[in-house]
C-alpha cells in the first residue's frame, strides 16, 4: 500500500509542477503583454497574480489558515519578513498580500535569468541580490525602496537568506534586511509560516519534488513600526523579529 501511495503522490506531484509552468505562462503572458489592456478594466497585476497562486494552491487541495489578517495595513510600504522552507511559501505570501498591498520580492540574481519567472520579477519590481557585491545590491534596495515607499509597495524578503531546516525549525538571521529596515525608517510586517515543511519537505536529489496536501497555518504579526526599533541596531533587531516569527512555529 505504500508503494501505490508513494506513485499516487508522485504522479499527483508531476500534474502539480506541470500545472504551475502552465499558469506561470499564463501569468507571463498576462502581465508582459496583456497587462496594459487589462489596467483599463482595473486588473492590474497583483491581481492576476493572486489568482492564479490561489488556483494554484486549490489544485493541490492546500489549505490555508489564516490568524492575524487584520493587522497588514493597506496603502503603506512596508518590509514583509517571513520563515522560509519551500517554494510555497511565495505561493502563500502572494495568496495574503496581494489581497491588500502592492508586494516585490528580494530574491537571489541568479532567479532572474529563469525563463518566464525572471520577466516576472522583473515586471512586478523584484529587486535581484548580487552576493558577490552586498554593497552595490544595497545601492539598488535602498533606490527602489524610495520609489516603493511612493507607491505603497511591500518588500518581502526571507531573512534566513536560504530555506529553513528540513524540520521547519529556523536558521539564524541575517541583517541585511534589518539594516534597509533602519536606513529607510519603514515599519516591519513578521509573518509566521507553519507546516509547509510537511507538505513539500526537503528532498535533495530528487528531481521532482513531492507535494503533500494538507493544511498550513499563517500568523501575521502585529506591525513593528518606526518608533518601536528606532533606537536598536541591526543585531538587536534581527533577535527580537527572529522571536516573534519563532514562537508560533514551537507551539504544537
Amino acid at each position: 500500500m505504500q508503494i501505490i501511495y508513494n506513485f499516487m503522490i508522485l504522479c499527483r506531484s508531476v500534474a502539480l509542477w506541470f500545472t504551475t509552468i502552465v499558469l506561470m505562462s499564463y501569468t507571463y503572458f498576462m502581465i508582459i503583454i496583456a497587462s496594459p489592456f487589462l489596467k483599463v478594466f482595473g486588473i492590474n497585476d497583483g491581481t492576476i497574480i493572486y489568482t492564479v497562486t490561489k488556483l494554484l494552491l486549490c489544485l493541490g487541495r492546500i489549505k490555508v489558515a489564516i490568524q492575524g489578517f487584520e493587522n497588514i495595513t493597506a496603502d503603506r510600504s512596508c518590509i514583509i519578513l517571513s520563515n522560509h522552507t519551500s517554494m510555497l511559501d511565495v505561493f502563500i505570501l502572494q495568496r495574503i498580500i496581494t489581497k491588500k498591498l502592492n508586494m516585490t520580492w528580494l530574491a537571489k540574481k541568479s532567479l532572474f535569468s529563469i525563463p518566464i519567472l525572471g520577466r516576472i520579477l522583473k515586471k512586478t519590481g523584484g529587486i535581484p541580490l548580487d552576493r558577490s557585491s552586498i554593497k552595490e545590491s544595497y545601492k539598488s534596495i535602498y533606490a527602489m525602496m524610495e520609489m516603493m515607499k511612493r507607491n505603497h509597495t511591500a518588500l518581502t524578503i526571507f531573512p534566513e537568506g536560504t530555506r529553513s531546516y528540513s524540520s521547519g525549525q529556523l536558521r539564524p538571521f541575517k541583517k541585511g534586511a534589518f539594516i534597509v529596515a533602519l536606513r529607510m525608517n519603514i515599519p516591519i510586517q513578521p509573518i509566521s509560516i507553519k507546516g509547509i515543511h510537511k507538505l513539500m519537505p526537503m528532498q535533495k536529489g530528487k528531481w521532482i519534488q513531492r507535494i503533500y496536501p494538507g493544511e498550513i497555518n499563517v500568523k501575521i504579526h502585529p506591525p513593528i513600526e518606526t518608533g518601536d526599533y528606532e533606537n536598536k541596531t541591526a543585531k538587536e533587531l534581527s533577535e527580537y523579529v527572529r522571536g516573534i516569527i519563532a514562537a508560533p512555529l514551537a507551539e504544537n
